[in-house]
């Protein structure tokens, strides 16, 4: 009996070792009611069959480095979104050290590209029309303002540009035709409005759903930058965690595959070989760096 008991009992034992799930928490350091809240909840809600998820807002560079420091001295694995445009803004001079983080082949897990775009009110000035002088652009980063002045500059035009706190201001700004035109890095934003905006010019060379390919109006050597949510990790088994983020995404059914079919402007690169995914958003920092010689190598 006692021999039966404890057979029964190192059963249990190894089945509650072989299903205990990994720790990982999932830091969110963008505002609660943005794009990296909503990609990061549902890949978390994917993630909680494979992993114990502890989720941590931590919005801005300062408290999202601070509590990723925190956690990876602790032994732990943690997975976060970097905004590129971020990195770019330090190697500018424009925002401290917190700021800096870069993609590497150890630290990668995946990136969504996407591309900037021009746009305005659904009855507001045409495509031609932003090649005015004293146009009103409504913009949200310090980097962002020194683009839109060299895009404007190639075509011989000066704009009045108009600071908001982030895309979704810059949107809301342009619906109440508090400014003319509106510049995105990201133009999800735009396209869950498109009953009330316009698109007039894409950063992708190719054109975007019918949007017009900045590329294709000026020579602007710039014309065609890119901008990446980063998706990096720090602590644990990455290799693993890689693996079980393409799974989810490959998942046609998973939550994280549903938001984005509705999101549009997203290109992920988990499919890609490592190294070329890593060099594509090194692209979309480099894209944004005014100086040459602080480009990501």
């Amino acid at each position: 009996m006692k021999k039966t008991i404890g057979i029964v009992l190192a059963m249990i034992l190894i089945n509650t070792v072989a299903f205990a799930k990994d720790k990982l928490y999932i830091v969110n350091t963008g505002s609660t009611g943005g794009s990296y809240n909503g990609q990061l909840s549902a890949m978390a809600s994917d993630l909680s069959n494979t992993y114990n998820i502890e989720f941590v807002q931590s919005k801005g560079c300062t408290k999202g480095s601070a509590n990723i420091k925190r956690i990876t001295e602790a032994g732990e694995q943690v997975l976060y979104i970097w905004n590129a445009l971020r990195t770019a803004d330090n190697l500018n001079g424009k925002k401290d050290a917190d700021c800096f983080m870069v993609p590497t082949k150890k630290n990668f897990v995946n990136s969504a590209l996407k591309y900037a775009m021009f746009f305005t009110n659904v009855d507001g000035i045409s495509a031609e029309q932003l090649w005015t002088d004293g146009t009103t652009v409504a913009y949200n980063s310090a980097s962002t303002k020194d683009y839109l002045t060299a895009v404007a500059k190639s075509k011989g035009v000066t704009w009045n540009f108009v600071p908001y706190k982030n895309s979704k201001a810059v949107v809301l700004a342009v619906m109440n035709k508090e400014v003319q035109a509106g510049f995105v890095n990201s133009a999800s934003s735009v396209y869950k409005k498109m009953d009330s905006l316009k698109g007039l010019y894409t950063t992708n060379p190719n054109g975007e759903n019918g949007i017009i390919a900045l590329a294709s109006v000026t020579d602007f050597e710039r014309s065609a930058v890119v901008q990446a949510d980063m998706f990096l990790a720090q602590g644990g088994n990455i290799s693993k965690l890689r693996k079980n983020v393409a799974n989810i995404l490959n998942n046609p059914d998973s939550k994280i595959s549903t938001w984005y079919k509705t999101a549009k402007a997203y290109q992920l690169t988990y499919d890609m070989p490592k190294s070329k995914a890593v060099k594509l958003t090194k692209k979309a920092i480099n894209d944004w760096v005014l100086d040459s010689s602080k480009l990501i190598k």
